[in-house]
This record gives structure tokens, sequence and C-alpha cells, in this order.
């Protein structure tokens, strides 16, 4: 079967067979950005890199993904009037509901929709187009708007003001929905990080009362438009994902196997929700070529993803090495007619 990256990732997206795992932009763009830069480090063995080199021309990445980074990459005020120290929010303008009449939401910022770049990428006709992403969140966004702790205690303590923050967040976000829709994505993303590493944040009926509703409009938003929902939330996630797939949701990342059981997760809904990950990101984050491969190739087995439903990522861009690269990688090709050394 003889599929170009972009016939791959279609297949795989609408889980029909393919002859390799389909890799997304942060794994290749992590290779420099996030995991240093293996391919020119001349401290790396020759044959290392030139290996990698290989591997992402066989099987380089195809999603053009526009995921401009949060505000905790900065270090001062936001445009929402939240004061970052590096990655921690230390001060949130309506810690106090006195605050909240006089408080002003910012003007969208057009330079979050890249025009160009996304005419750009469809002509060219390789790559499949996300947008949005984190600039579309709703709990994080109120979270540093009213601080964790009012965040938790709200839905019980202010019920009817916290309803009000959130639909106004909702407002926000589906206009930012309806500008990427124009500009044509062809998959639309947003992200709220919900779990911890043992359970959820908040009780799943508070959640469903409160945050469930905003997600569906944004689905049934983006649906409308033919394309595809992609949704970021780490951790032990588990007891929402019935709900996220009952809205609409197709791709969820980055499915952490050690906070969610996948064999559960598979049996469930292995044609019914796309995996961009689902592997242990800890193993990863620390394994060896040989551990990383295993296991990554156990994962894929569990997912069928050679038979559709999978995406291929580094779970929050963890790439520690080249030598887990390699195995990733390596991983997401069928070994029966794969040549494998390293």
């Amino acid at each position: 079967m003889e599929l170009t990256p972009k016939e791959r990732l279609l297949r795989a997206i609408n889980f029909e067979e393919v002859d390799m795992i389909p890799v997304t932009c942060p794994f290749a763009g992590s290779l420099g950005q996030f995991g240093g830069p293996f391919l020119e480090d001349e401290t790396i063995p020759k044959d290392k890199r030139q290996s990698l080199v290989k591997e992402m021309s066989i099987n380089p990445p195809v999603v053009s993904i526009f995921m401009y980074p949060p505000d905790i990459y900065k270090n001062g005020w936001d445009q929402w009037g939240v004061y970052w120290d590096k990655i921690h929010d230390v001060y949130h303008p309506i810690e106090n509901w006195d605050d909240y009449t006089k408080y002003k939401f910012p003007e969208i910022d057009p330079d979050l929709f890249p025009e160009e770049e996304t005419v750009r990428c469809h002509q060219e006709g390789k790559t499949l187009i996300l947008g949005g992403c984190y600039p579309i969140i709703t709990f994080e966004r109120y979270r540093t708007l009213r601080g964790f702790e009012n965040a938790m205690t709200d839905p019980i303590l202010y019920p009817d003001r916290c309803q009000e923050l959130i639909e106004r967040l909702a407002d926000y976000n589906l206009r930012q929905i309806k500008r990427w829709i124009e500009i044509g994505c062809d998959i639309i993303g947003f992200a709220d990080d919900w779990g911890s590493n043992s359970q959820l944040l908040m009780h799943p009926e508070l959640w469903r009362k409160f945050y469930k509703p905003v997600y569906r409009r944004m689905c049934d938003l983006i649906r409308e438009s033919d394309a595809k929902t992609w949704m970021h939330s780490d951790g032990a996630i588990a007891a929402i994902i019935p709900d996220l797939v009952e809205i609409g949701l197709d791709i969820l990342n980055p499915v952490q196997a050690e906070c969610i059981n996948i064999y559960e997760l598979s049996a469930k809904y292995k044609k019914r929700l796309v995996i961009e990950g689902g592997f242990n990101s800890r193993l990863v984050s620390k394994g060896e070529y040989n551990t990383v491969r295993n296991h990554i190739e156990e994962t894929t087995n569990v997912f069928n993803g050679f038979c559709g439903g999978m995406m291929g990522t580094p779970a929050n861009l963890l790439l520690p090495s080249i030598d887990v690269a390699l195995a990733l990688y390596h991983a997401y090709r069928n070994f029966a007619n794969a040549e494998t050394d390293r």
C-alpha cells in the first residue's frame, strides 16, 4: 500500500488501514525546538543522525499546527490582566467577585490567525491544518482569572456567577473558532488540563453541569464546518472520555497510559476516538531505545493502530534523546515490511 503522508493521516482519522502510524508536527518540531537539535549535534554518532533523517523523510509530519504558546511562556502581564512569574500565574484579576463587574474581556488577537500560512498549506496540499489549540481554553482561563482555589469551589459556592463567567468564556472561544473556520482549518483544537496523575480535578457531575455544555457547543460548531475536533487534556481523565465522545470529539491528545487504562479505552472506543499518543510518557521520557520501542509497539497493538484511529506524537513533547526519537519512529512503522536498523 503506497500512501502519501496526507493520505495516510486521512485514512488514520477515518479508521482505515495504514502502512505506518502518521506523525504530527510537534513530533518533528520537537526535535529542534523542544527536544534538542539532535541532527546538528556532532557529539551524536553520525549513523544515528542519518537514521533519524531517513525516518523523518519516510514518515514526515502531516499536520501543520498553528499552536501558539500559551500565556505561561510569558513573564509579566498577559492580555487578560494575569501576571505570570515564569510558569506561575501569581495575580488573578477577578480573584474577588467585586472586580468582576468592571472586568473587560480583551479583544481577540488578529495575529493568532495566520491566513497567509494556511493558504500556503492548502496550496501545497501536503498536510492537514490544525488551528486553535491553546488559545481556546475554558477551565484554564477561568482558573487564571479567579485563581485555582476559587475555580474549584465556585461551582458549589457561587454557581450562578460561575455559570455566567463560563458562558462568557465560551462565547469568546466560539468567536475564535468561527475565525479558524473562516481561514479553512481541517482540524480545530481546544485545550484544558482536567486530570491529576490519579483523578479528575473536579467531580464528574460538576464537570458535566458546568463545562460539558461548553465543549458541546464548540464541537457542534466545528463539526458543522466539516472540520475535525481535537482536544488536549493531560492526566487521569477517563471519567469524562465517554462524555467527550458523546459530544463529538474526534481526536484526543495525549492519552497518558500511566493515568488511563488504555486497554479499557481501546475496548470501548477503538473505532470512535482517534488517539494521538496513548503511551506512558514517564517511561518514554526516561527510556532507552529498546524499552521505548517495545512499549510503543505494545501500545500500537492495543489500539490496533495500523487499522486506523491512531496518530503518533511524543506525549507532551518529550524527546529526551535521539535514541527515543528513533524508537518512536521505528515503532510507528510496520515491522513486517520495515527496515529498522539503528
